[in-house]
């Protein structure tokens, strides 16, 4: 029969002839090559990147199908990498919340703290910006902080000089606790020079990145406080104030510590004072500090001895701090209103801030050599106008509606001492869309920073303490260099 031929001559060469699938020959079903039915489906070839994208999907799903369980475990490795960097990154996000304690939490917390200063024989203080944010000064990190916006690619603007801000209520409670001796000593990373400002005696007073309102000279090492601000033509490895001793005519510099520069122990830094202080202390109240920075200095720490031997540690700060889990007394609220507690609880008169008494006029030195003026200096009362002939009066009259943008630069590492390690600081990582601005900052997207317009209010350069970073390709592979 025909299809017994078509058969037999199939099976003696299958490959010269095909036969259609399911022909039916004496009975006999006759099934095609596998590969001529099913021809073999090759996956599609998945980048490393691709693959972390479909496991991140996965992961985030309430519900997975068996594919996806197969798919999870052929990659193990990375899933347990990619949950790892996950964790990290809520908990970072968690760490970065602004939380205030309850009101009666906070009364009972505030009446602990009272006890413990009371009985505190060798208190010191450590602040950070967090203190000077009433007087319109942003922080650098948390919600609306110059960082975090920095981080999140916006330009900062600010509507005022930082030379007009005056002592908060915390300045001046610190300076009644320095005078009353229930505290005795302060180290501050500040640069607003605000603590002087307050009444502080520098003799009591560690600025450990410097002061905006001083310099000194890089010849004979005389110390000059101003009234207005010395860093306008500085900036990182650029101290060079643009005036000159009148004593000797040596190279005046600005005293700011940028990132990536050494500190000094001179002043009005104060190393070697803060260090003897830290090791007589058996009180440590930190006011308004992610201490993010400050836990670097590791001297100030005293992390030599055993932790019994070491002094009590408290905590004002409305963010998570890496010494929270050291702290025998952790405050999450505002430092102006805890500390309006406490000085009620210790029955101290805290007196209000007076322009016309600043300390800064007694200690600064006038100078002609005022050089390039782009901004505003602290104002002057009558009193002392006579002794300040050089500042004309319309440099130092506060402007209403000005603003100037910060360029978009950031910084992650803390300054590099010989007081510290190389440790490196980390930025929140913070959704830019819930981030709040500061009541001093504004987001503006495209803005530029303008130098040459007089009536602008000038940023000093510490003040974004950060340097831009590009990539530059050297011998085909991308690195990071840093320019100022």
């Amino acid at each position: 029969m025909e299809n017994d031929d078509v058969f037999e001559e199939t099976l003696l060469n299958p490959s010269d002839r095909k036969i259609d699938p399911g022909c039916i020959v004496d009975s006999l079903v006759v099934v095609s090559d596998c590969r001529t039915l099913r021809p073999r489906k090759y996956s599609e070839t998945l980048s490393q990147n691709d693959i972390t994208k479909k496991i991140r999907a996965v992961v985030r799903q309430a519900h997975r199908s068996a594919d996806d369980e197969i798919f999870l475990e052929q990659h193990e490795s990375l899933v347990k990498l990619i949950e790892s960097r996950r964790s990290s990154y809520d908990k970072l996000k968690e760490r970065a919340k602004e939380v205030l304690d309850d009101p009666l939490i906070l009364d009972v917390k505030v009446a602990q703290l009272t006890n413990i200063l009371r009985a505190s024989k060798h208190a010191i203080i450590y602040t950070g910006a967090g203190i000077s944010t009433s007087a319109d000064i942003p922080a650098y990190r948390g919600i609306g902080g110059v960082w975090t916006q920095l981080n999140a690619g916006h330009n900062v603007v600010m509507n005022r000089s930082l030379a007009h801000a005056t002592p908060t209520f915390t300045h001046m409670a610190i300076t009644a606790l320095v005078k009353q001796g229930m505290v005795k000593y302060v180290v501050s990373q500040n640069c607003d020079g605000l603590h002087v400002r307050s009444g502080i005696p520098p003799a009591n007073l560690s600025e450990i990145h410097g002061n905006m309102f001083a310099e000194n000279c890089s010849q004979c090492s005389r110390n000059f406080y101003r009234v207005f601000d010395v860093t306008e033509e500085t900036g990182l490895r650029r101290h060079f104030t643009k005036r000159f001793c009148d004593q000797c005519k040596g190279k005046l510099k600005d005293t700011i510590v940028h990132f990536g520069e050494l500190s000094h122990p001179r002043w009005p830094h104060n190393w070697e004072q803060a260090e003897s202080q830290a090791e007589k202390s058996d009180l440590i109240l930190c006011l308004g500090s992610s201490l993010k920075v400050f836990r670097s200095y590791k001297k100030l720490w005293l992390t030599d001895r055993k932790k019994c031997l070491r002094p009590k540690l408290c905590i004002i700060n409305i963010q998570w701090t890496p010494k929270d889990s050291q702290a025998c007394l952790k405050i999450n609220g505002r430092t102006d209103e805890v500390m309006e507690n406490v000085m009620k609880h210790l029955n101290i008169e805290v007196k209000p801030y007076v322009g016309d008494l600043d300390p800064i006029f007694q200690l600064a030195v006038p100078t002609a050599q005022l050089g390039k003026y782009r901004s505003q200096c602290i104002p002057i009362p009558a009193t002392f106008k006579s002794k300040f002939p050089e500042i004309d009066e319309a440099v130092y009259k506060e402007p209403k509606l000005e603003n100037t943008a910060l360029e978009t630069s950031s910084a992650v590492n803390p300054p590099s001492t010989s007081y510290i390690s190389d440790e490196t600081c980390s930025v929140s990582e913070e959704d830019p869309a819930s981030s709040l601005a500061s009541p001093v900052l504004q987001i503006r997207e495209g803005s530029e920073r303008d130098l040459t317009s007089p009536s602008s209010v000038n940023i000093p350069a510490w003040f974004g303490k950060g340097r831009k970073r590009t990539k530059t390709k050297r011998g085909g592979g991308k690195r990071r260099r840093k320019a100022s």
